[in-house]
């Protein structure tokens, strides 16, 4: 019987009102919202829940940080929150603080990527771009982002620069950056600074 229609209306509607009823109602218990599984055109749905953007994101990228943005903003401003949004582009970051290096200012930090030996992942602009982007959106306003060291593994050392700016290692991996300004440092080792 229709929940909507009284009880003592004609059998004819209360059979058409059954009818709509039973043709309206969905089970909605097998649409998963866990970002790493769900069907990848509700991730846009689920980040504007949240109040995030995954503009530039490959579908990995956008499953991860959407696993992560509940910590990620109630951490805001910490380096944890910093640590785990490195974690949505790369694998393998390390946040280095203005006290454990010595060539920071105060409140600065590195950002230091090792690259993997055995990948073809891409390390392109868009990899840092949107690296750059979300550590801005989660570190605290007083922290500024120096720059990234691209370290090689240490087997892999030895590096052939060509024009362009781009750097190819001994490695099934481009490091495409995004400014012209670039050091070397001695130790398998380069830095991008902004």
């Amino acid at each position: 019987m229709s929940r909507l229609l009284p009880s003592n209306q004609p059998l004819k509607e209360q059979n058409f009102a059954e009818f709509v009823d039973k043709s309206l109602m969905h089970d909605n218990s097998v649409i998963s919202l866990d970002p790493l599984t769900c069907h990848f055109s509700l991730l846009e749905h689920i980040a504007l829940g949240f109040g995030a953007s995954i503009a530039g994101m490959n579908e990995k990228e956008a499953r991860l940080y959407l696993s992560k943005i509940e910590k990620i903003k109630t951490q805001r401003g910490t380096a944890g929150a910093v640590e785990d949004t490195l974690g949505v582009t790369f694998e393998n970051a390390e946040l280095i603080e203005w006290f454990e290096a010595d060539d920071l200012d105060k409140g600065d930090f590195r950002v230091a990527v090792t690259v993997k030996a055995d990948t073809t992942e891409k390390y392109d602009k868009r990899k840092f771009a949107l690296s750059k982007r979300l550590i801005n959106e989660a570190k605290n306003v007083r922290s500024h982002l120096a720059d990234f060291e691209i370290k090689l593994p240490e087997s892999h050392c030895s590096m052939d620069v060509y024009g362009g700016g781009v750097v190819t290692a001994n490695l099934a991996c481009e490091v495409e950056p995004f400014l012209a300004e670039t050091k070397f440092n001695i130790g398998g080792a380069v830095v991008w600074t902004f």
